[in-house]
This record gives structure tokens, sequence and C-alpha cells, in this order.
């Protein structure tokens, strides 16, 4: 049976960002949290902390999406503007930039354990299928 009762909340960042917030994810192996807003930025936080680490500018559109590769060197995000981008956490640089591929926004993005496959989904319907490109170390 469900019952009706409330959960402790164990940590608030308030104001994290400037609009909404789209997408979460959580690396617990970090203690780091991952947040993609409408403020066209991505943060990542220590969740304990309640410290921003560093922001990636994601450009002149709103983030929608983002997923990270398992062992957690790649992110990528999907954002309203019809682009894909691949950063490399470890640098915090953006490595690969896929504009105007879905031509609509990219709500939805995946990444193989392995990073050598990211996939990318529109609101338009369409799914792709990117495969990395050995010799450029680009996707």
């Amino acid at each position: 049976m469900l019952r009706d009762r409330a959960l402790p909340t164990l940590n608030t960042l308030p104001n994290a960002h400037t609009s909404s917030v789209n997408a979460i994810l959580v690396r617990p192996e970090n203690q780091e949290l991952i947040t993609a807003s409408s403020d066209k930025t991505i943060k990542i936080w220590n969740w304990k902390t309640r410290k921003l680490k560093y922001t990636l500018d994601a450009g002149q559109t709103p983030v929608l999406s983002i997923a990270i590769s398992q062992d957690g060197s790649i992110l990528i995000s999907g954002s309203e503007g019809d682009t894909a981008k691949f950063w490399d956490l470890e640098i915090r640089e953006l490595i690969y930039f896929l504009g105007g591929v879905h031509y609509s926004r990219i709500n939805a993005v995946a990444i193989s354990p392995n990073a050598q496959i990211g996939v990318t989904g529109s609101k338009g319907g369409n799914v792709k299928i990117w495969r990395k490109d050995e010799r450029v170390k680009n996707f």
C-alpha cells in the first residue's frame, strides 16, 4: 500500500540556475550533480557541499537533455536549438558540435558505456546514432 509521507530533503541548491532545470544526472562516485537548464548552461556541483565546481556554457539555446558515459569522461547534451554537443569533462571543453542535425529540438540523448556511440532523439520523432571516429577523436 502506498503511503503519503514526506521524504527528508538531503540538500537544496537554491537558485542553481536562472531558468528552468530540464535535466539532472547524479554521479555518486564523485559526489557530483550535473544540471542542465533553459538558462543555456550545464553546471557541475558537489552535491554534498552544494558548491558549484564549474559551468559549461552550452551556447545560444536552452539545454534540454544530458547523458554521461559510464566512465564519466564524456557528456552529451541536446538543446532546443537543434544541436547536440559532446563535452570532455576531464578537460572541461567542448570536443564536438552537431548542429542542424534534426531540424527540431533534441529532447533526448544517450551515450554508450564506452563512449563510442552517441544517440540523439528529436521533437520531430527522429532518432540518430553517431559513431566515434577514432582518427580525429570526435563523434
